[in-house]
């Protein structure tokens, strides 16, 4: 019996501390897209330094990247998490 509630003990504990942990396919998606959107506003101020883009559509463009950068993820965050946990579950007839 001591050993079982110890072992119930240490099973809390790791619950406890993977709560506050972060998923990996959440963090490596996250990662993913910043990257992406790190490089579109890259590659648009390379094409503003070298006036391929005026100064007016490259800040347009700098704001839309992140704005859809943000959005996009947001959007796989919720699909993720509703197929991770789902609220509803199947009914079977």
């Amino acid at each position: 019996l001591g050993s079982a509630a110890g072992g119930v003990d240490r099973d809390r504990a790791l619950s406890r501390r993977a709560a506050g942990m972060v998923p990996a396919p959440v963090l490596n998606a996250t990662l993913s897209y910043f990257l992406i959107v790190l490089a579109l506003v890259a590659a648009t101020l390379v094409l503003e330094c070298f006036k391929f883009v005026k100064q007016d559509n490259a800040r347009i463009a700098y704001v839309l990247f992140v704005t859809g950068g943000i959005c996009t993820w947001l959007l796989w965050l919720c699909v993720w998490m509703q197929q991770w946990h789902p609220l509803l579950t199947p009914t079977w007839p």
